[in-house]
């Protein structure tokens, strides 16, 4: 006779039988880690909950009900365990990410300048796996799991093998001339070694790539020429702008001086912007020169026409290199000037740690709410009172907030997140007031219904077109 779950638990408590213990998880392993799996989206998570669970019924054997249906008990252990990394997890990516920022937030402005020109050749220096680890780590900001998987090994393995290749791209540089720490090397290449193509690029190069080759070798070429020559400048100015924006960012007001030399880039973005749109004009003449209907000629001509009236704007390019040039070299003397303002640097680390410190209590009473909700037959708390409850006592002892701040959103159930396509869309826990931040914008901390911790900030200040996008009735 088929033993039940219960007898062979029975037996395994009674004879420490660990051929008992195999058979239960033989039995329901496919079951905890399908449901593991579609709560932390990883093979790797999931295999670590089910050890989890199935570790704490061996623990536990011995002390559960006699009219226990081991199904429901391991259902229900699978999704706390599941949450509980989760968290941890969520909170683990998001200090590295913080870290990264305030290391960004200190770097010293110089540091791309002196490896830009370097980079490449570095990068080709390394032995092929670790400008592959490089590539997927900082150029696409990929985890170290992620980065792991993608090279068949583990994280562990993965963050050696960054390691040792960050070490060798400082190694070159340095013999190049050019003083850059181990820490700032992974930031600068992550914050410019990718820049956003211009608008556009992708229609003109699927226009060109796709079409045949009726036209005129020597107009298309030219046409070609002059295009790329109106993408360096977006390219120019675009890195303009991201400049202007960090400093911004970091010496929020603090000198009078970085907003007159936004305001000049704002007027040279005016300029790159009507370089994207003569640029789709480029685009569009040059499908018309490769039009099978037969009207070449015509296309031809106002290809040509076009070049011409054109020339006379590219030679406004090397005008634009200079004045790109000596906004570089007033941004960087203000800053410059600006960087011992200790004050100004100390509220904005002051500004940006509150922030996360709201993010992370609104992530701990959302985990405080699954708690609530475990225990209440899936049904989630009405207030933020009732979460803090089974809130972590760290999380309790650990922070300058109170529930009353914040307030629960979702009042639904366990198995009604199920049915929702995009829960980690959907706000379970909010601030009841958005707070003011460093740049003078409202910024709102929340925790969706997977307890990751977010923040929102609209351009337009409107909180409430936004919550109702999030906000599951």
């Amino acid at each position: 006779m088929l033993e039940t779950d219960l007898q062979l638990l029975a037996r395994y408590t009674r004879e420490h039988a660990e051929d008992a213990f195999a058979k239960i998880v033989r039995r329901h392993l496919d079951l905890v880690f399908s449901a593991a799996l579609r709560q932390v989206r990883s093979p790797q998570l999931a295999e670590e909950v089910a050890q989890s669970v199935f570790t704490k019924l061996a623990r536990q054997a011995n002390g559960l009900a006699p009219d226990t249906i081991l199904t429901a008990w391991l259902y229900k252990v699978t999704r706390c365990t599941a949450i509980d990394i989760v968290r941890r997890e969520v909170r683990r990516q998001f200090r590295e990410q913080l870290a990264s920022e305030l290391i960004a937030m200190n770097a010293i402005s110089d540091d791309w300048t002196q490896i830009e020109p370097l980079l490449d050749d570095a990068m080709l220096a390394l032995e092929d796996i670790d400008r592959t680890a490089v590539l997927l780590r900082f150029f696409e900001n990929k985890s170290l799991r992620e980065v792991g998987q993608a090279l068949g090994t583990n994280e562990d393995a993965a963050r050696k093998r960054v390691s040792r290749a960050v070490e060798r791209l400082r190694e070159f540089f340095v013999k190049q001339g050019a003083s850059v720490s181990l820490g700032g090397i992974a930031v600068v290449i992550s914050a410019n070694a990718v820049q956003a193509a211009p608008a556009g690029l992708t229609v003109t190069i699927s226009t060109v790539a796709l079409t045949g080759t009726t036209a005129g070798a020597g107009t298309l070429t030219l046409l070609k020429t002059m295009a790329m020559t109106k993408l360096k400048v977006v390219v120019i100015g675009s890195l303009v702008a991201a400049t202007v924006v960090l400093s911004v960012v970091t010496q929020h007001n603090a000198n009078a001086r970085i907003r007159t030399m936004s305001e000049a880039v704002l007027q040279q973005s005016k300029q790159i912007v009507q370089a994207e749109t003569e640029n789709q004009q480029l685009s569009n003449i040059i499908a018309l020169a490769h039009d099978p209907s037969g009207n070449n000629q015509t296309g031809l001509r106002d290809l040509r026409d076009k070049a011409v009236a054109l020339q006379k704007q590219t030679n406004d390019f090397a005008a634009l290199q200079d004045q790109e040039r000596r906004l570089q070299s007033s941004l960087a003397k203000a800053i410059e000037d600006l960087s011992g303002d200790t004050n100004s640097q100390s509220t904005v680390n002051s500004k940006t740690n509150e922030l996360h410190a709201r993010i992370f209590y609104a992530m701990d009473l959302a985990s405080g709410a699954h708690g609530y909700a475990g225990n209440h037959d899936g049904q989630f708390p009405a207030t933020c009172e009732e979460a803090a409850v089974y809130m972590s006592a760290e999380a309790r002892k650990q922070t300058n907030f109170t529930p009353g701040q914040f307030e629960i959103v979702y009042h639904g159930t366990l198995e009604g997140i199920e049915q929702l396509a995009h829960p980690n869309r959907i706000i379970l826990v909010k601030e009841r007031q958005p707070k003011q931040n460093i740049d003078g914008k409202w910024v709102e901390a929340w925790a969706d219904l997977r307890t990751v911790g977010r923040y929102y900030s609209p351009i337009n200040g409107d909180f409430d077109s936004w919550r109702a996008q999030h906000v599951v009735s």
